[in-house]
């Protein structure tokens, strides 16, 4: 290469170099931990492990390291796993390649000259050896760790980059867990957004919001999205390029699924919003080994929550839509899989399992597009809390309400479902706030029971929200029967009907939902945490309220299955602003009605249900029977039960002698034939 060509070259690489760097946004942390790595690394770490999913940007926060590095004269040698033989000679090789690249000398490919080599470069100066998709050097892990690693000296650095932590006997070692400092790599957040965006021109709050709610933060999403008309993107009726975009990340992401077997479990967990062993092997119709759940787990695109597992969003939605499309019959089968096991989870609930975490989940499969768009967008990592207003936080309460009056503006709120590009508006007028708040007396409102006054917190602990769910009791009727919104529900009642709420304080028959406050914060946490405390009501069997003038409320409350009660109108809200009132019934036997109208809204039959007259049963052989309905799995019964599996047979046995049949079979068309018509 001629003098002049050599120059060309690496003007070109600098010019590439600062573009890189011009387009690296974000990760201040990542970075602040690699300038500590470097200055602390001979007292502390000697490894620092960067981990996260694909297309998350672990490639670029390595060449952004390699820029900082070398801005202080320390050298950096960036290897991908691909680019050397996973042997320790082609390893050695591939380092020295690189030192010899950097210093034009010539020398031995021995692993005892490499290790010499940096020896002697690193007497008076770090050096850093970076590895990339670490993962997929599996073969050389041992000798790296009990080899040669422990033969550098003190001054070779490693990143290790991968998709998943370092596992196995890199944790199980207290001292290699004292030499690692880990790294995680998340999505970024909307301000990281906001700042990408800008470097491509694009501005505009609802633009933004938009682009931050399609990509989820993801970098490469966000980096593909960015090169494309974004109006184009989200346009409800623009298929194509949504689904060319996540047809990329779809191939990125599975090229770590080696086998059919585990591909097959991909896709069935990309069909729900969280799964579990379980619910796998009730979509598929076949047993799921542990050691194959535990293979599809450790996959960097699957995270654990607090109730199961979770497939990253952007790639359920890519793969909902492929396998509807590539495999109709089969889609089918899975989602009326899930949807019969998250009912059956409903109606006959497992102690150990959050029916808050289990109805979402069921809403989601339902594929109701407002209220996948509102509530159930994936949720980033910190999760929002709820505080009980009581005498003690009181005043921070009153204080968040007088703040809320105060304000002069209204405000709005978008929502966009990728999957379907569709975007929905809510209008919020100031004065609807004002004249919620204005009625309320919250030193009383506490007095009618606890949880009656909750506020929203974020992960910083500041109040961003406030709900005002009302007890319906013997103690609140009067007051709920004199209070502005509330009163005309409670107007249009005969006395025998008001005399069903007059329960002790501790046992109210339902609630009137009476304020919903999320104007502070228009984050996906903030209203996945509005979601669960709406949830939470329909967990109870008791008899729900709601009156609002604003018309997505009412399409929500619709959605939900709340019914418009007549001659319960009002403009308590503003003369230009009649609100209808709502209510929903779930007290009794209508609690199960009202979720097996939902498995009936998906084109499946409930269950029969068991008519307590039949046979003479016991009320334990009862309980038993209602669940042997829906699973065949005695030891899933017993475990729901707390009892053994033998126990569980004996009362089979006793329910078949008194029904007069021999098995399940029989027993279901007896059942059949004594169903009402």
């Amino acid at each position: 290469m001629t003098e002049k060509n050599a120059n060309s070259q690496a003007m070109a690489q600098n010019r590439i170099k600062r573009l890189e760097s011009r387009f690296f946004v974000g990760r201040e942390r990542e970075k602040e931990l690699f300038a500590d790595f470097l200055k602390q690394a001979s007292d502390r770490s000697k490894i620092m492990n960067v981990y996260g999913t694909g297309g998350i940007g672990k490639s670029f926060l390595l060449d952004e390291y390699r820029r900082y590095a070398e801005t202080f004269g320390i050298p950096f040698l960036l290897l991908d796993s691909g680019d050397f033989p996973h042997t320790p000679q082609g390893l050695s090789r591939k380092i020295l390649s690189l030192l010899i690249e950097s210093t034009g000398e010539e020398t031995k490919a021995s692993v005892e000259d490499c290790l010499n080599r940096l020896r002697l470069l690193t007497e008076s100066q770090p050096l850093v050896i970076a590895i990339d998709t670490y993962e997929e050097l599996s073969d050389l892990d041992w000798w790296l760790r009990e080899s040669f690693l422990p033969n550098t000296s003190d001054g070779v650095l490693f990143v290790l980059s991968g998709r998943q932590p370092l596992q196995g006997n890199w944790i199980a070692s207290p001292a290699w867990r004292s030499l690692i400092t880990s790294v995680p790599v998340s999505a970024f957040d909307a301000a990281a957004c906001d700042s990408y965006a800008a470097l491509f021109g694009i501005a505009g709050e609802e633009t933004l919001r938009r682009l931050h709610a399609f990509t989820l933060g993801h970098p490469l999403t966000l980096s593909l999205a960015v090169g494309l008309p974004l109006e184009e993107l989200v346009a409800g009726d623009n298929h194509d390029r949504r689904d060319n975009l996540f047809r990329e990340l779809t191939y990125r992401w599975l090229r770590e699924v080696p086998d059919d077997t585990l591909r097959d479990l991909v896709e069935a967990a990309a069909l729900v919003r969280s799964f579990n062993q379980e619910l796998l092997e009730e979509m598929l119709h076949d047993p799921v080994s542990g050691d194959e759940f535990r293979k599809l787990t450790d996959l960097s695109f699957i995270r654990k929550g607090k109730t199961g597992y979770r497939v990253h969003a952007l790639l359920r939605t890519a793969l909902a839509k492929e396998i509807r499309a590539r495999t109709p019959a089969r889609f089918k089968q899975l989602r009326n899989g899930s949807i019969a096991y998250l009912h059956r989870e409903i109606i006959h609930p497992n102690p150990y399992r959050d029916l808050t975490d289990t109805i979402p989940d069921l809403i989601y499969v339902l594929e109701d597009s407002v209220l996948l768009s509102t509530f159930l967008e994936d949720t980033p990592d910190a999760e929002y809390d709820y505080e009980t207003v009581h005498e003690g936080n009181l005043a921070e309460a009153e204080r968040y309400i007088e703040d809320v009056k105060r304000t002069e503006a209204g405000y709005e709120r978008s929502y966009f479902h990728p999957q379907t590009g569709q975007m929905h508006r809510m209008e919020i007028p100031a004065q609807h706030d004002k004249s919620a708040f204005d009625h309320l007396e919250p030193a009383r409102l506490i007095s009618l029971g606890p949880d009656t006054i909750r506020m929203i917190k974020n992960p910083e602990g500041e109040t961003v929200g406030l709900v005002v769910f009302i007890p319906i009791h013997r103690d609140s009727l009067a007051y709920l029967q004199s209070l502005p919104v509330s009163r005309h529900y409670f107007g249009t009642l005969d006395p025998n009907s008001l005399e069903q709420f007059r329960t002790p304080p501790d046992q109210p028959a339902g609630r009137f939902i009476y304020h919903l406050d999320l104007r502070k914060d228009a984050s996906i946490a903030a209203r996945a945490a509005l979601m669960r405390l709406l949830v939470s009501l329909l967990v109870r069997p008791n008899l729900l309220i709601f009156s609002s003038p604003l018309p997505f409320h009412q399409e929500i409350t619709r959605r939900m299955g709340f019914v418009q009660v007549e001659g319960a109108t009002h403009d308590d809200f503003g003369p230009m602003a009649p609100s209808p009132t709502f209510q929903l019934d779930l007290r009794g036997a209508r609690q199960q009605k009202y979720f097996d109208g939902w498995l009936q809204s998906a084109g499946l039959s409930a269950p029969p249900r068991f008519p307590e007259e039949l046979f003479g049963l016991t009320a334990k052989e009862r309980e038993v029977f209602q669940l042997i309905l829906s699973t065949d799995s005695i030891a899933e019964i017993a475990e729901n039960l707390n009892v053994t599996p033998v126990t569980i047979k004996k009362h089979l046995g006793r329910i078949y002698k008194k029904a007069g049949v021999t098995g399940k079979t029989q027993l279901l068309k007896m059942l059949l034939e004594n169903q009402p018509h």
